[in-house]
């Protein structure tokens, strides 16, 4: 299976309980045959481009999208509260990831900095959706 996990933030940028939870998942994934690649938000010091493309790369053998995400205002039209809820940047990311790896399922760990419109974007998509809760 093809599996698309989504966490708010990830190694080694951060390190903590979700992020370790969500890496050792994937790695459990891994390791039972399954094709794994997660999306997160990578922390920039700007705003980024609309048409920003994501970071693309690896860890502990496991392919990572990083899109850009500027704190505490992703978008400059956007409060930092609505786009907790609803950022069109975050959805470009993850209907581009969508269309390009295909997974059968997607898993979500955290949506802080995804955006709450990832549920939405996935389910349009028709892809089987998880939320495992974390934190708050």
């Amino acid at each position: 299976m093809r599996l698309l996990y989504l966490v708010h933030q990830f190694p080694p940028q951060f390190t903590t309980g979700t992020e370790i939870l969500t890496l050792e998942t994937a790695k459990a994934a891994r390791a039972l045959g399954h094709e794994v690649e997660i999306l997160t938000a990578e922390l920039v010091d700007s705003p980024p481009d609309q048409d920003a493309p994501e970071k693309t790369d690896a860890y502990d053998g496991i392919r990572v999208h990083r899109y850009p995400y500027y704190q505490p205002n992703p978008l400059p039209t956007y409060s930092p509260h609505r786009a907790e809820y609803n950022n069109p940047l975050t959805q470009a990311y993850l209907r581009r990831i969508l269309a390009s790896f295909r997974p059968d399922i997607v898993h979500a760990f955290h949506l802080y900095r995804l955006s709450a419109a990832a549920i939405e974007t996935i389910q349009e998509s028709g892809i089987p959706l998880i939320i495992s809760v974390t934190d708050f």
